[in-house]
C-alpha cells in the first residue's frame, strides 16, 4: 500500500485451531487490524473473545467492517448497525476512535468499481474505509500508532513469558514438594527399617548373654 504499508489478509479465524493460531502470528506482527464482520451473524462468542484478544494485543489499533449488509432488510440495516456500535463500544483507542466501523456491500461494490459505476451505494462503504485509512497512514497519528502496537506487542510477549514462566515455576515447585515428600517418606521407612534392626540385633545380644550363662 503507500505509505510503505503491507495488507496481510489472513485466513479465517475460526475455520481451524491450526489457521487460528497463523492468524494470531500475523497479527502480533501487525500494527493494526481490520476485523471483518457479517452482518448476517454478528458478533459471535468466538468473535468476541476473538476481538478482545486482537485488542489486548495491539494495544486497541483495531477497527471494524460490517460486511454483507445487503442480506438484510434495508428497514433494518440501522438497527443491526446501532447493535453493533452498542456491543462493540470500548474496542479502539483514542487514536482510531471507540469504536470504529465501517459498513460494506463487498459483492456489490466490487462489481460496481468492475463496471465504473464509482456512485453506487454498495461501494460508499468501501469507499470510507479507504479514505479513513489513507488519511490515518499519511497523519502524524500514524508513527503513534506504530509505536503502540508495537510496544503492546511486547508488553503482551512478555506477558505470556511471565504466565509460561509461573506455569513451570508451579510445576517445578510441585516436583520438589513431591520429591521432598517422597524424600522424608524414604528417610521414615529407612529410619523404622534401622530401629527394627538395632531391636533384632539387641534382642539376638540378649539371647547371647543368656546362652552364655
Amino acid at each position: 500500500l503507500k505509505s510503505r504499508c503491507a495488507l496481510a489478509d489472513t485466513p479465517g479465524l475460526m475455520d481451524t485451531p491450526a489457521l487460528t493460531e497463523r492468524c494470531f502470528q500475523e497479527l502480533e506482527r501487525s500494527d493494526l487490524a481490520v476485523m471483518v464482520l457479517s452482518a448476517v451473524k454478528l458478533f459471535s462468542d468466538e468473535e468476541r473473545a476473538a476481538a478482545r484478544r486482537v485488542q489486548d494485543t495491539l494495544s486497541g489499533n483495531l477497527v471494524f467492517i460490517i460486511n454483507r449488509l445487503d442480506l438484510v432488510e434495508e428497514e433494518d440495516r440501522e438497527d443491526v448497525l446501532g447493535w453493533a456500535r452498542a456491543s462493540l463500544e470500548g474496542y479502539g483507542n483514542a487514536l482510531i476512535g471507540c469504536p470504529t466501523i465501517f459498513a460494506t456491500e463487498a459483492r456489490g461494490a466490487l462489481e460496481a468499481r468492475k463496471s465504473g459505476q464509482q456512485q453506487d451505494s454498495a461501494i460508499a462503504g468501501l469507499h470510507a474505509f479507504e479514505r479513513w485509512l489513507e488519511g490515518l497512514l499519511q497523519s502524524p497519528a500514524a508513527e503513534k500508532l506504530v509505536t503502540r502496537s508495537r510496544l503492546s506487542s511486547l508488553e503482551y510477549a512478555l506477558a505470556r513469558a511471565r504466565s509460561v514462566l509461573q506455569a513451570n515455576l508451579a510445576e517445578a515447585q510441585q516436583s520438589a514438594a513431591e520429591l521432598e515428600r517422597q524424600e522424608t517418606a524414604a528417610l521414615a521407612q529407612r529410619q523404622r527399617q534401622f530401629k527394627r534392626e538395632i531391636e533384632e540385633a539387641t534382642r539376638a545380644l540378649s539371647a547371647f548373654k543368656d546362652h552364655l550363662w
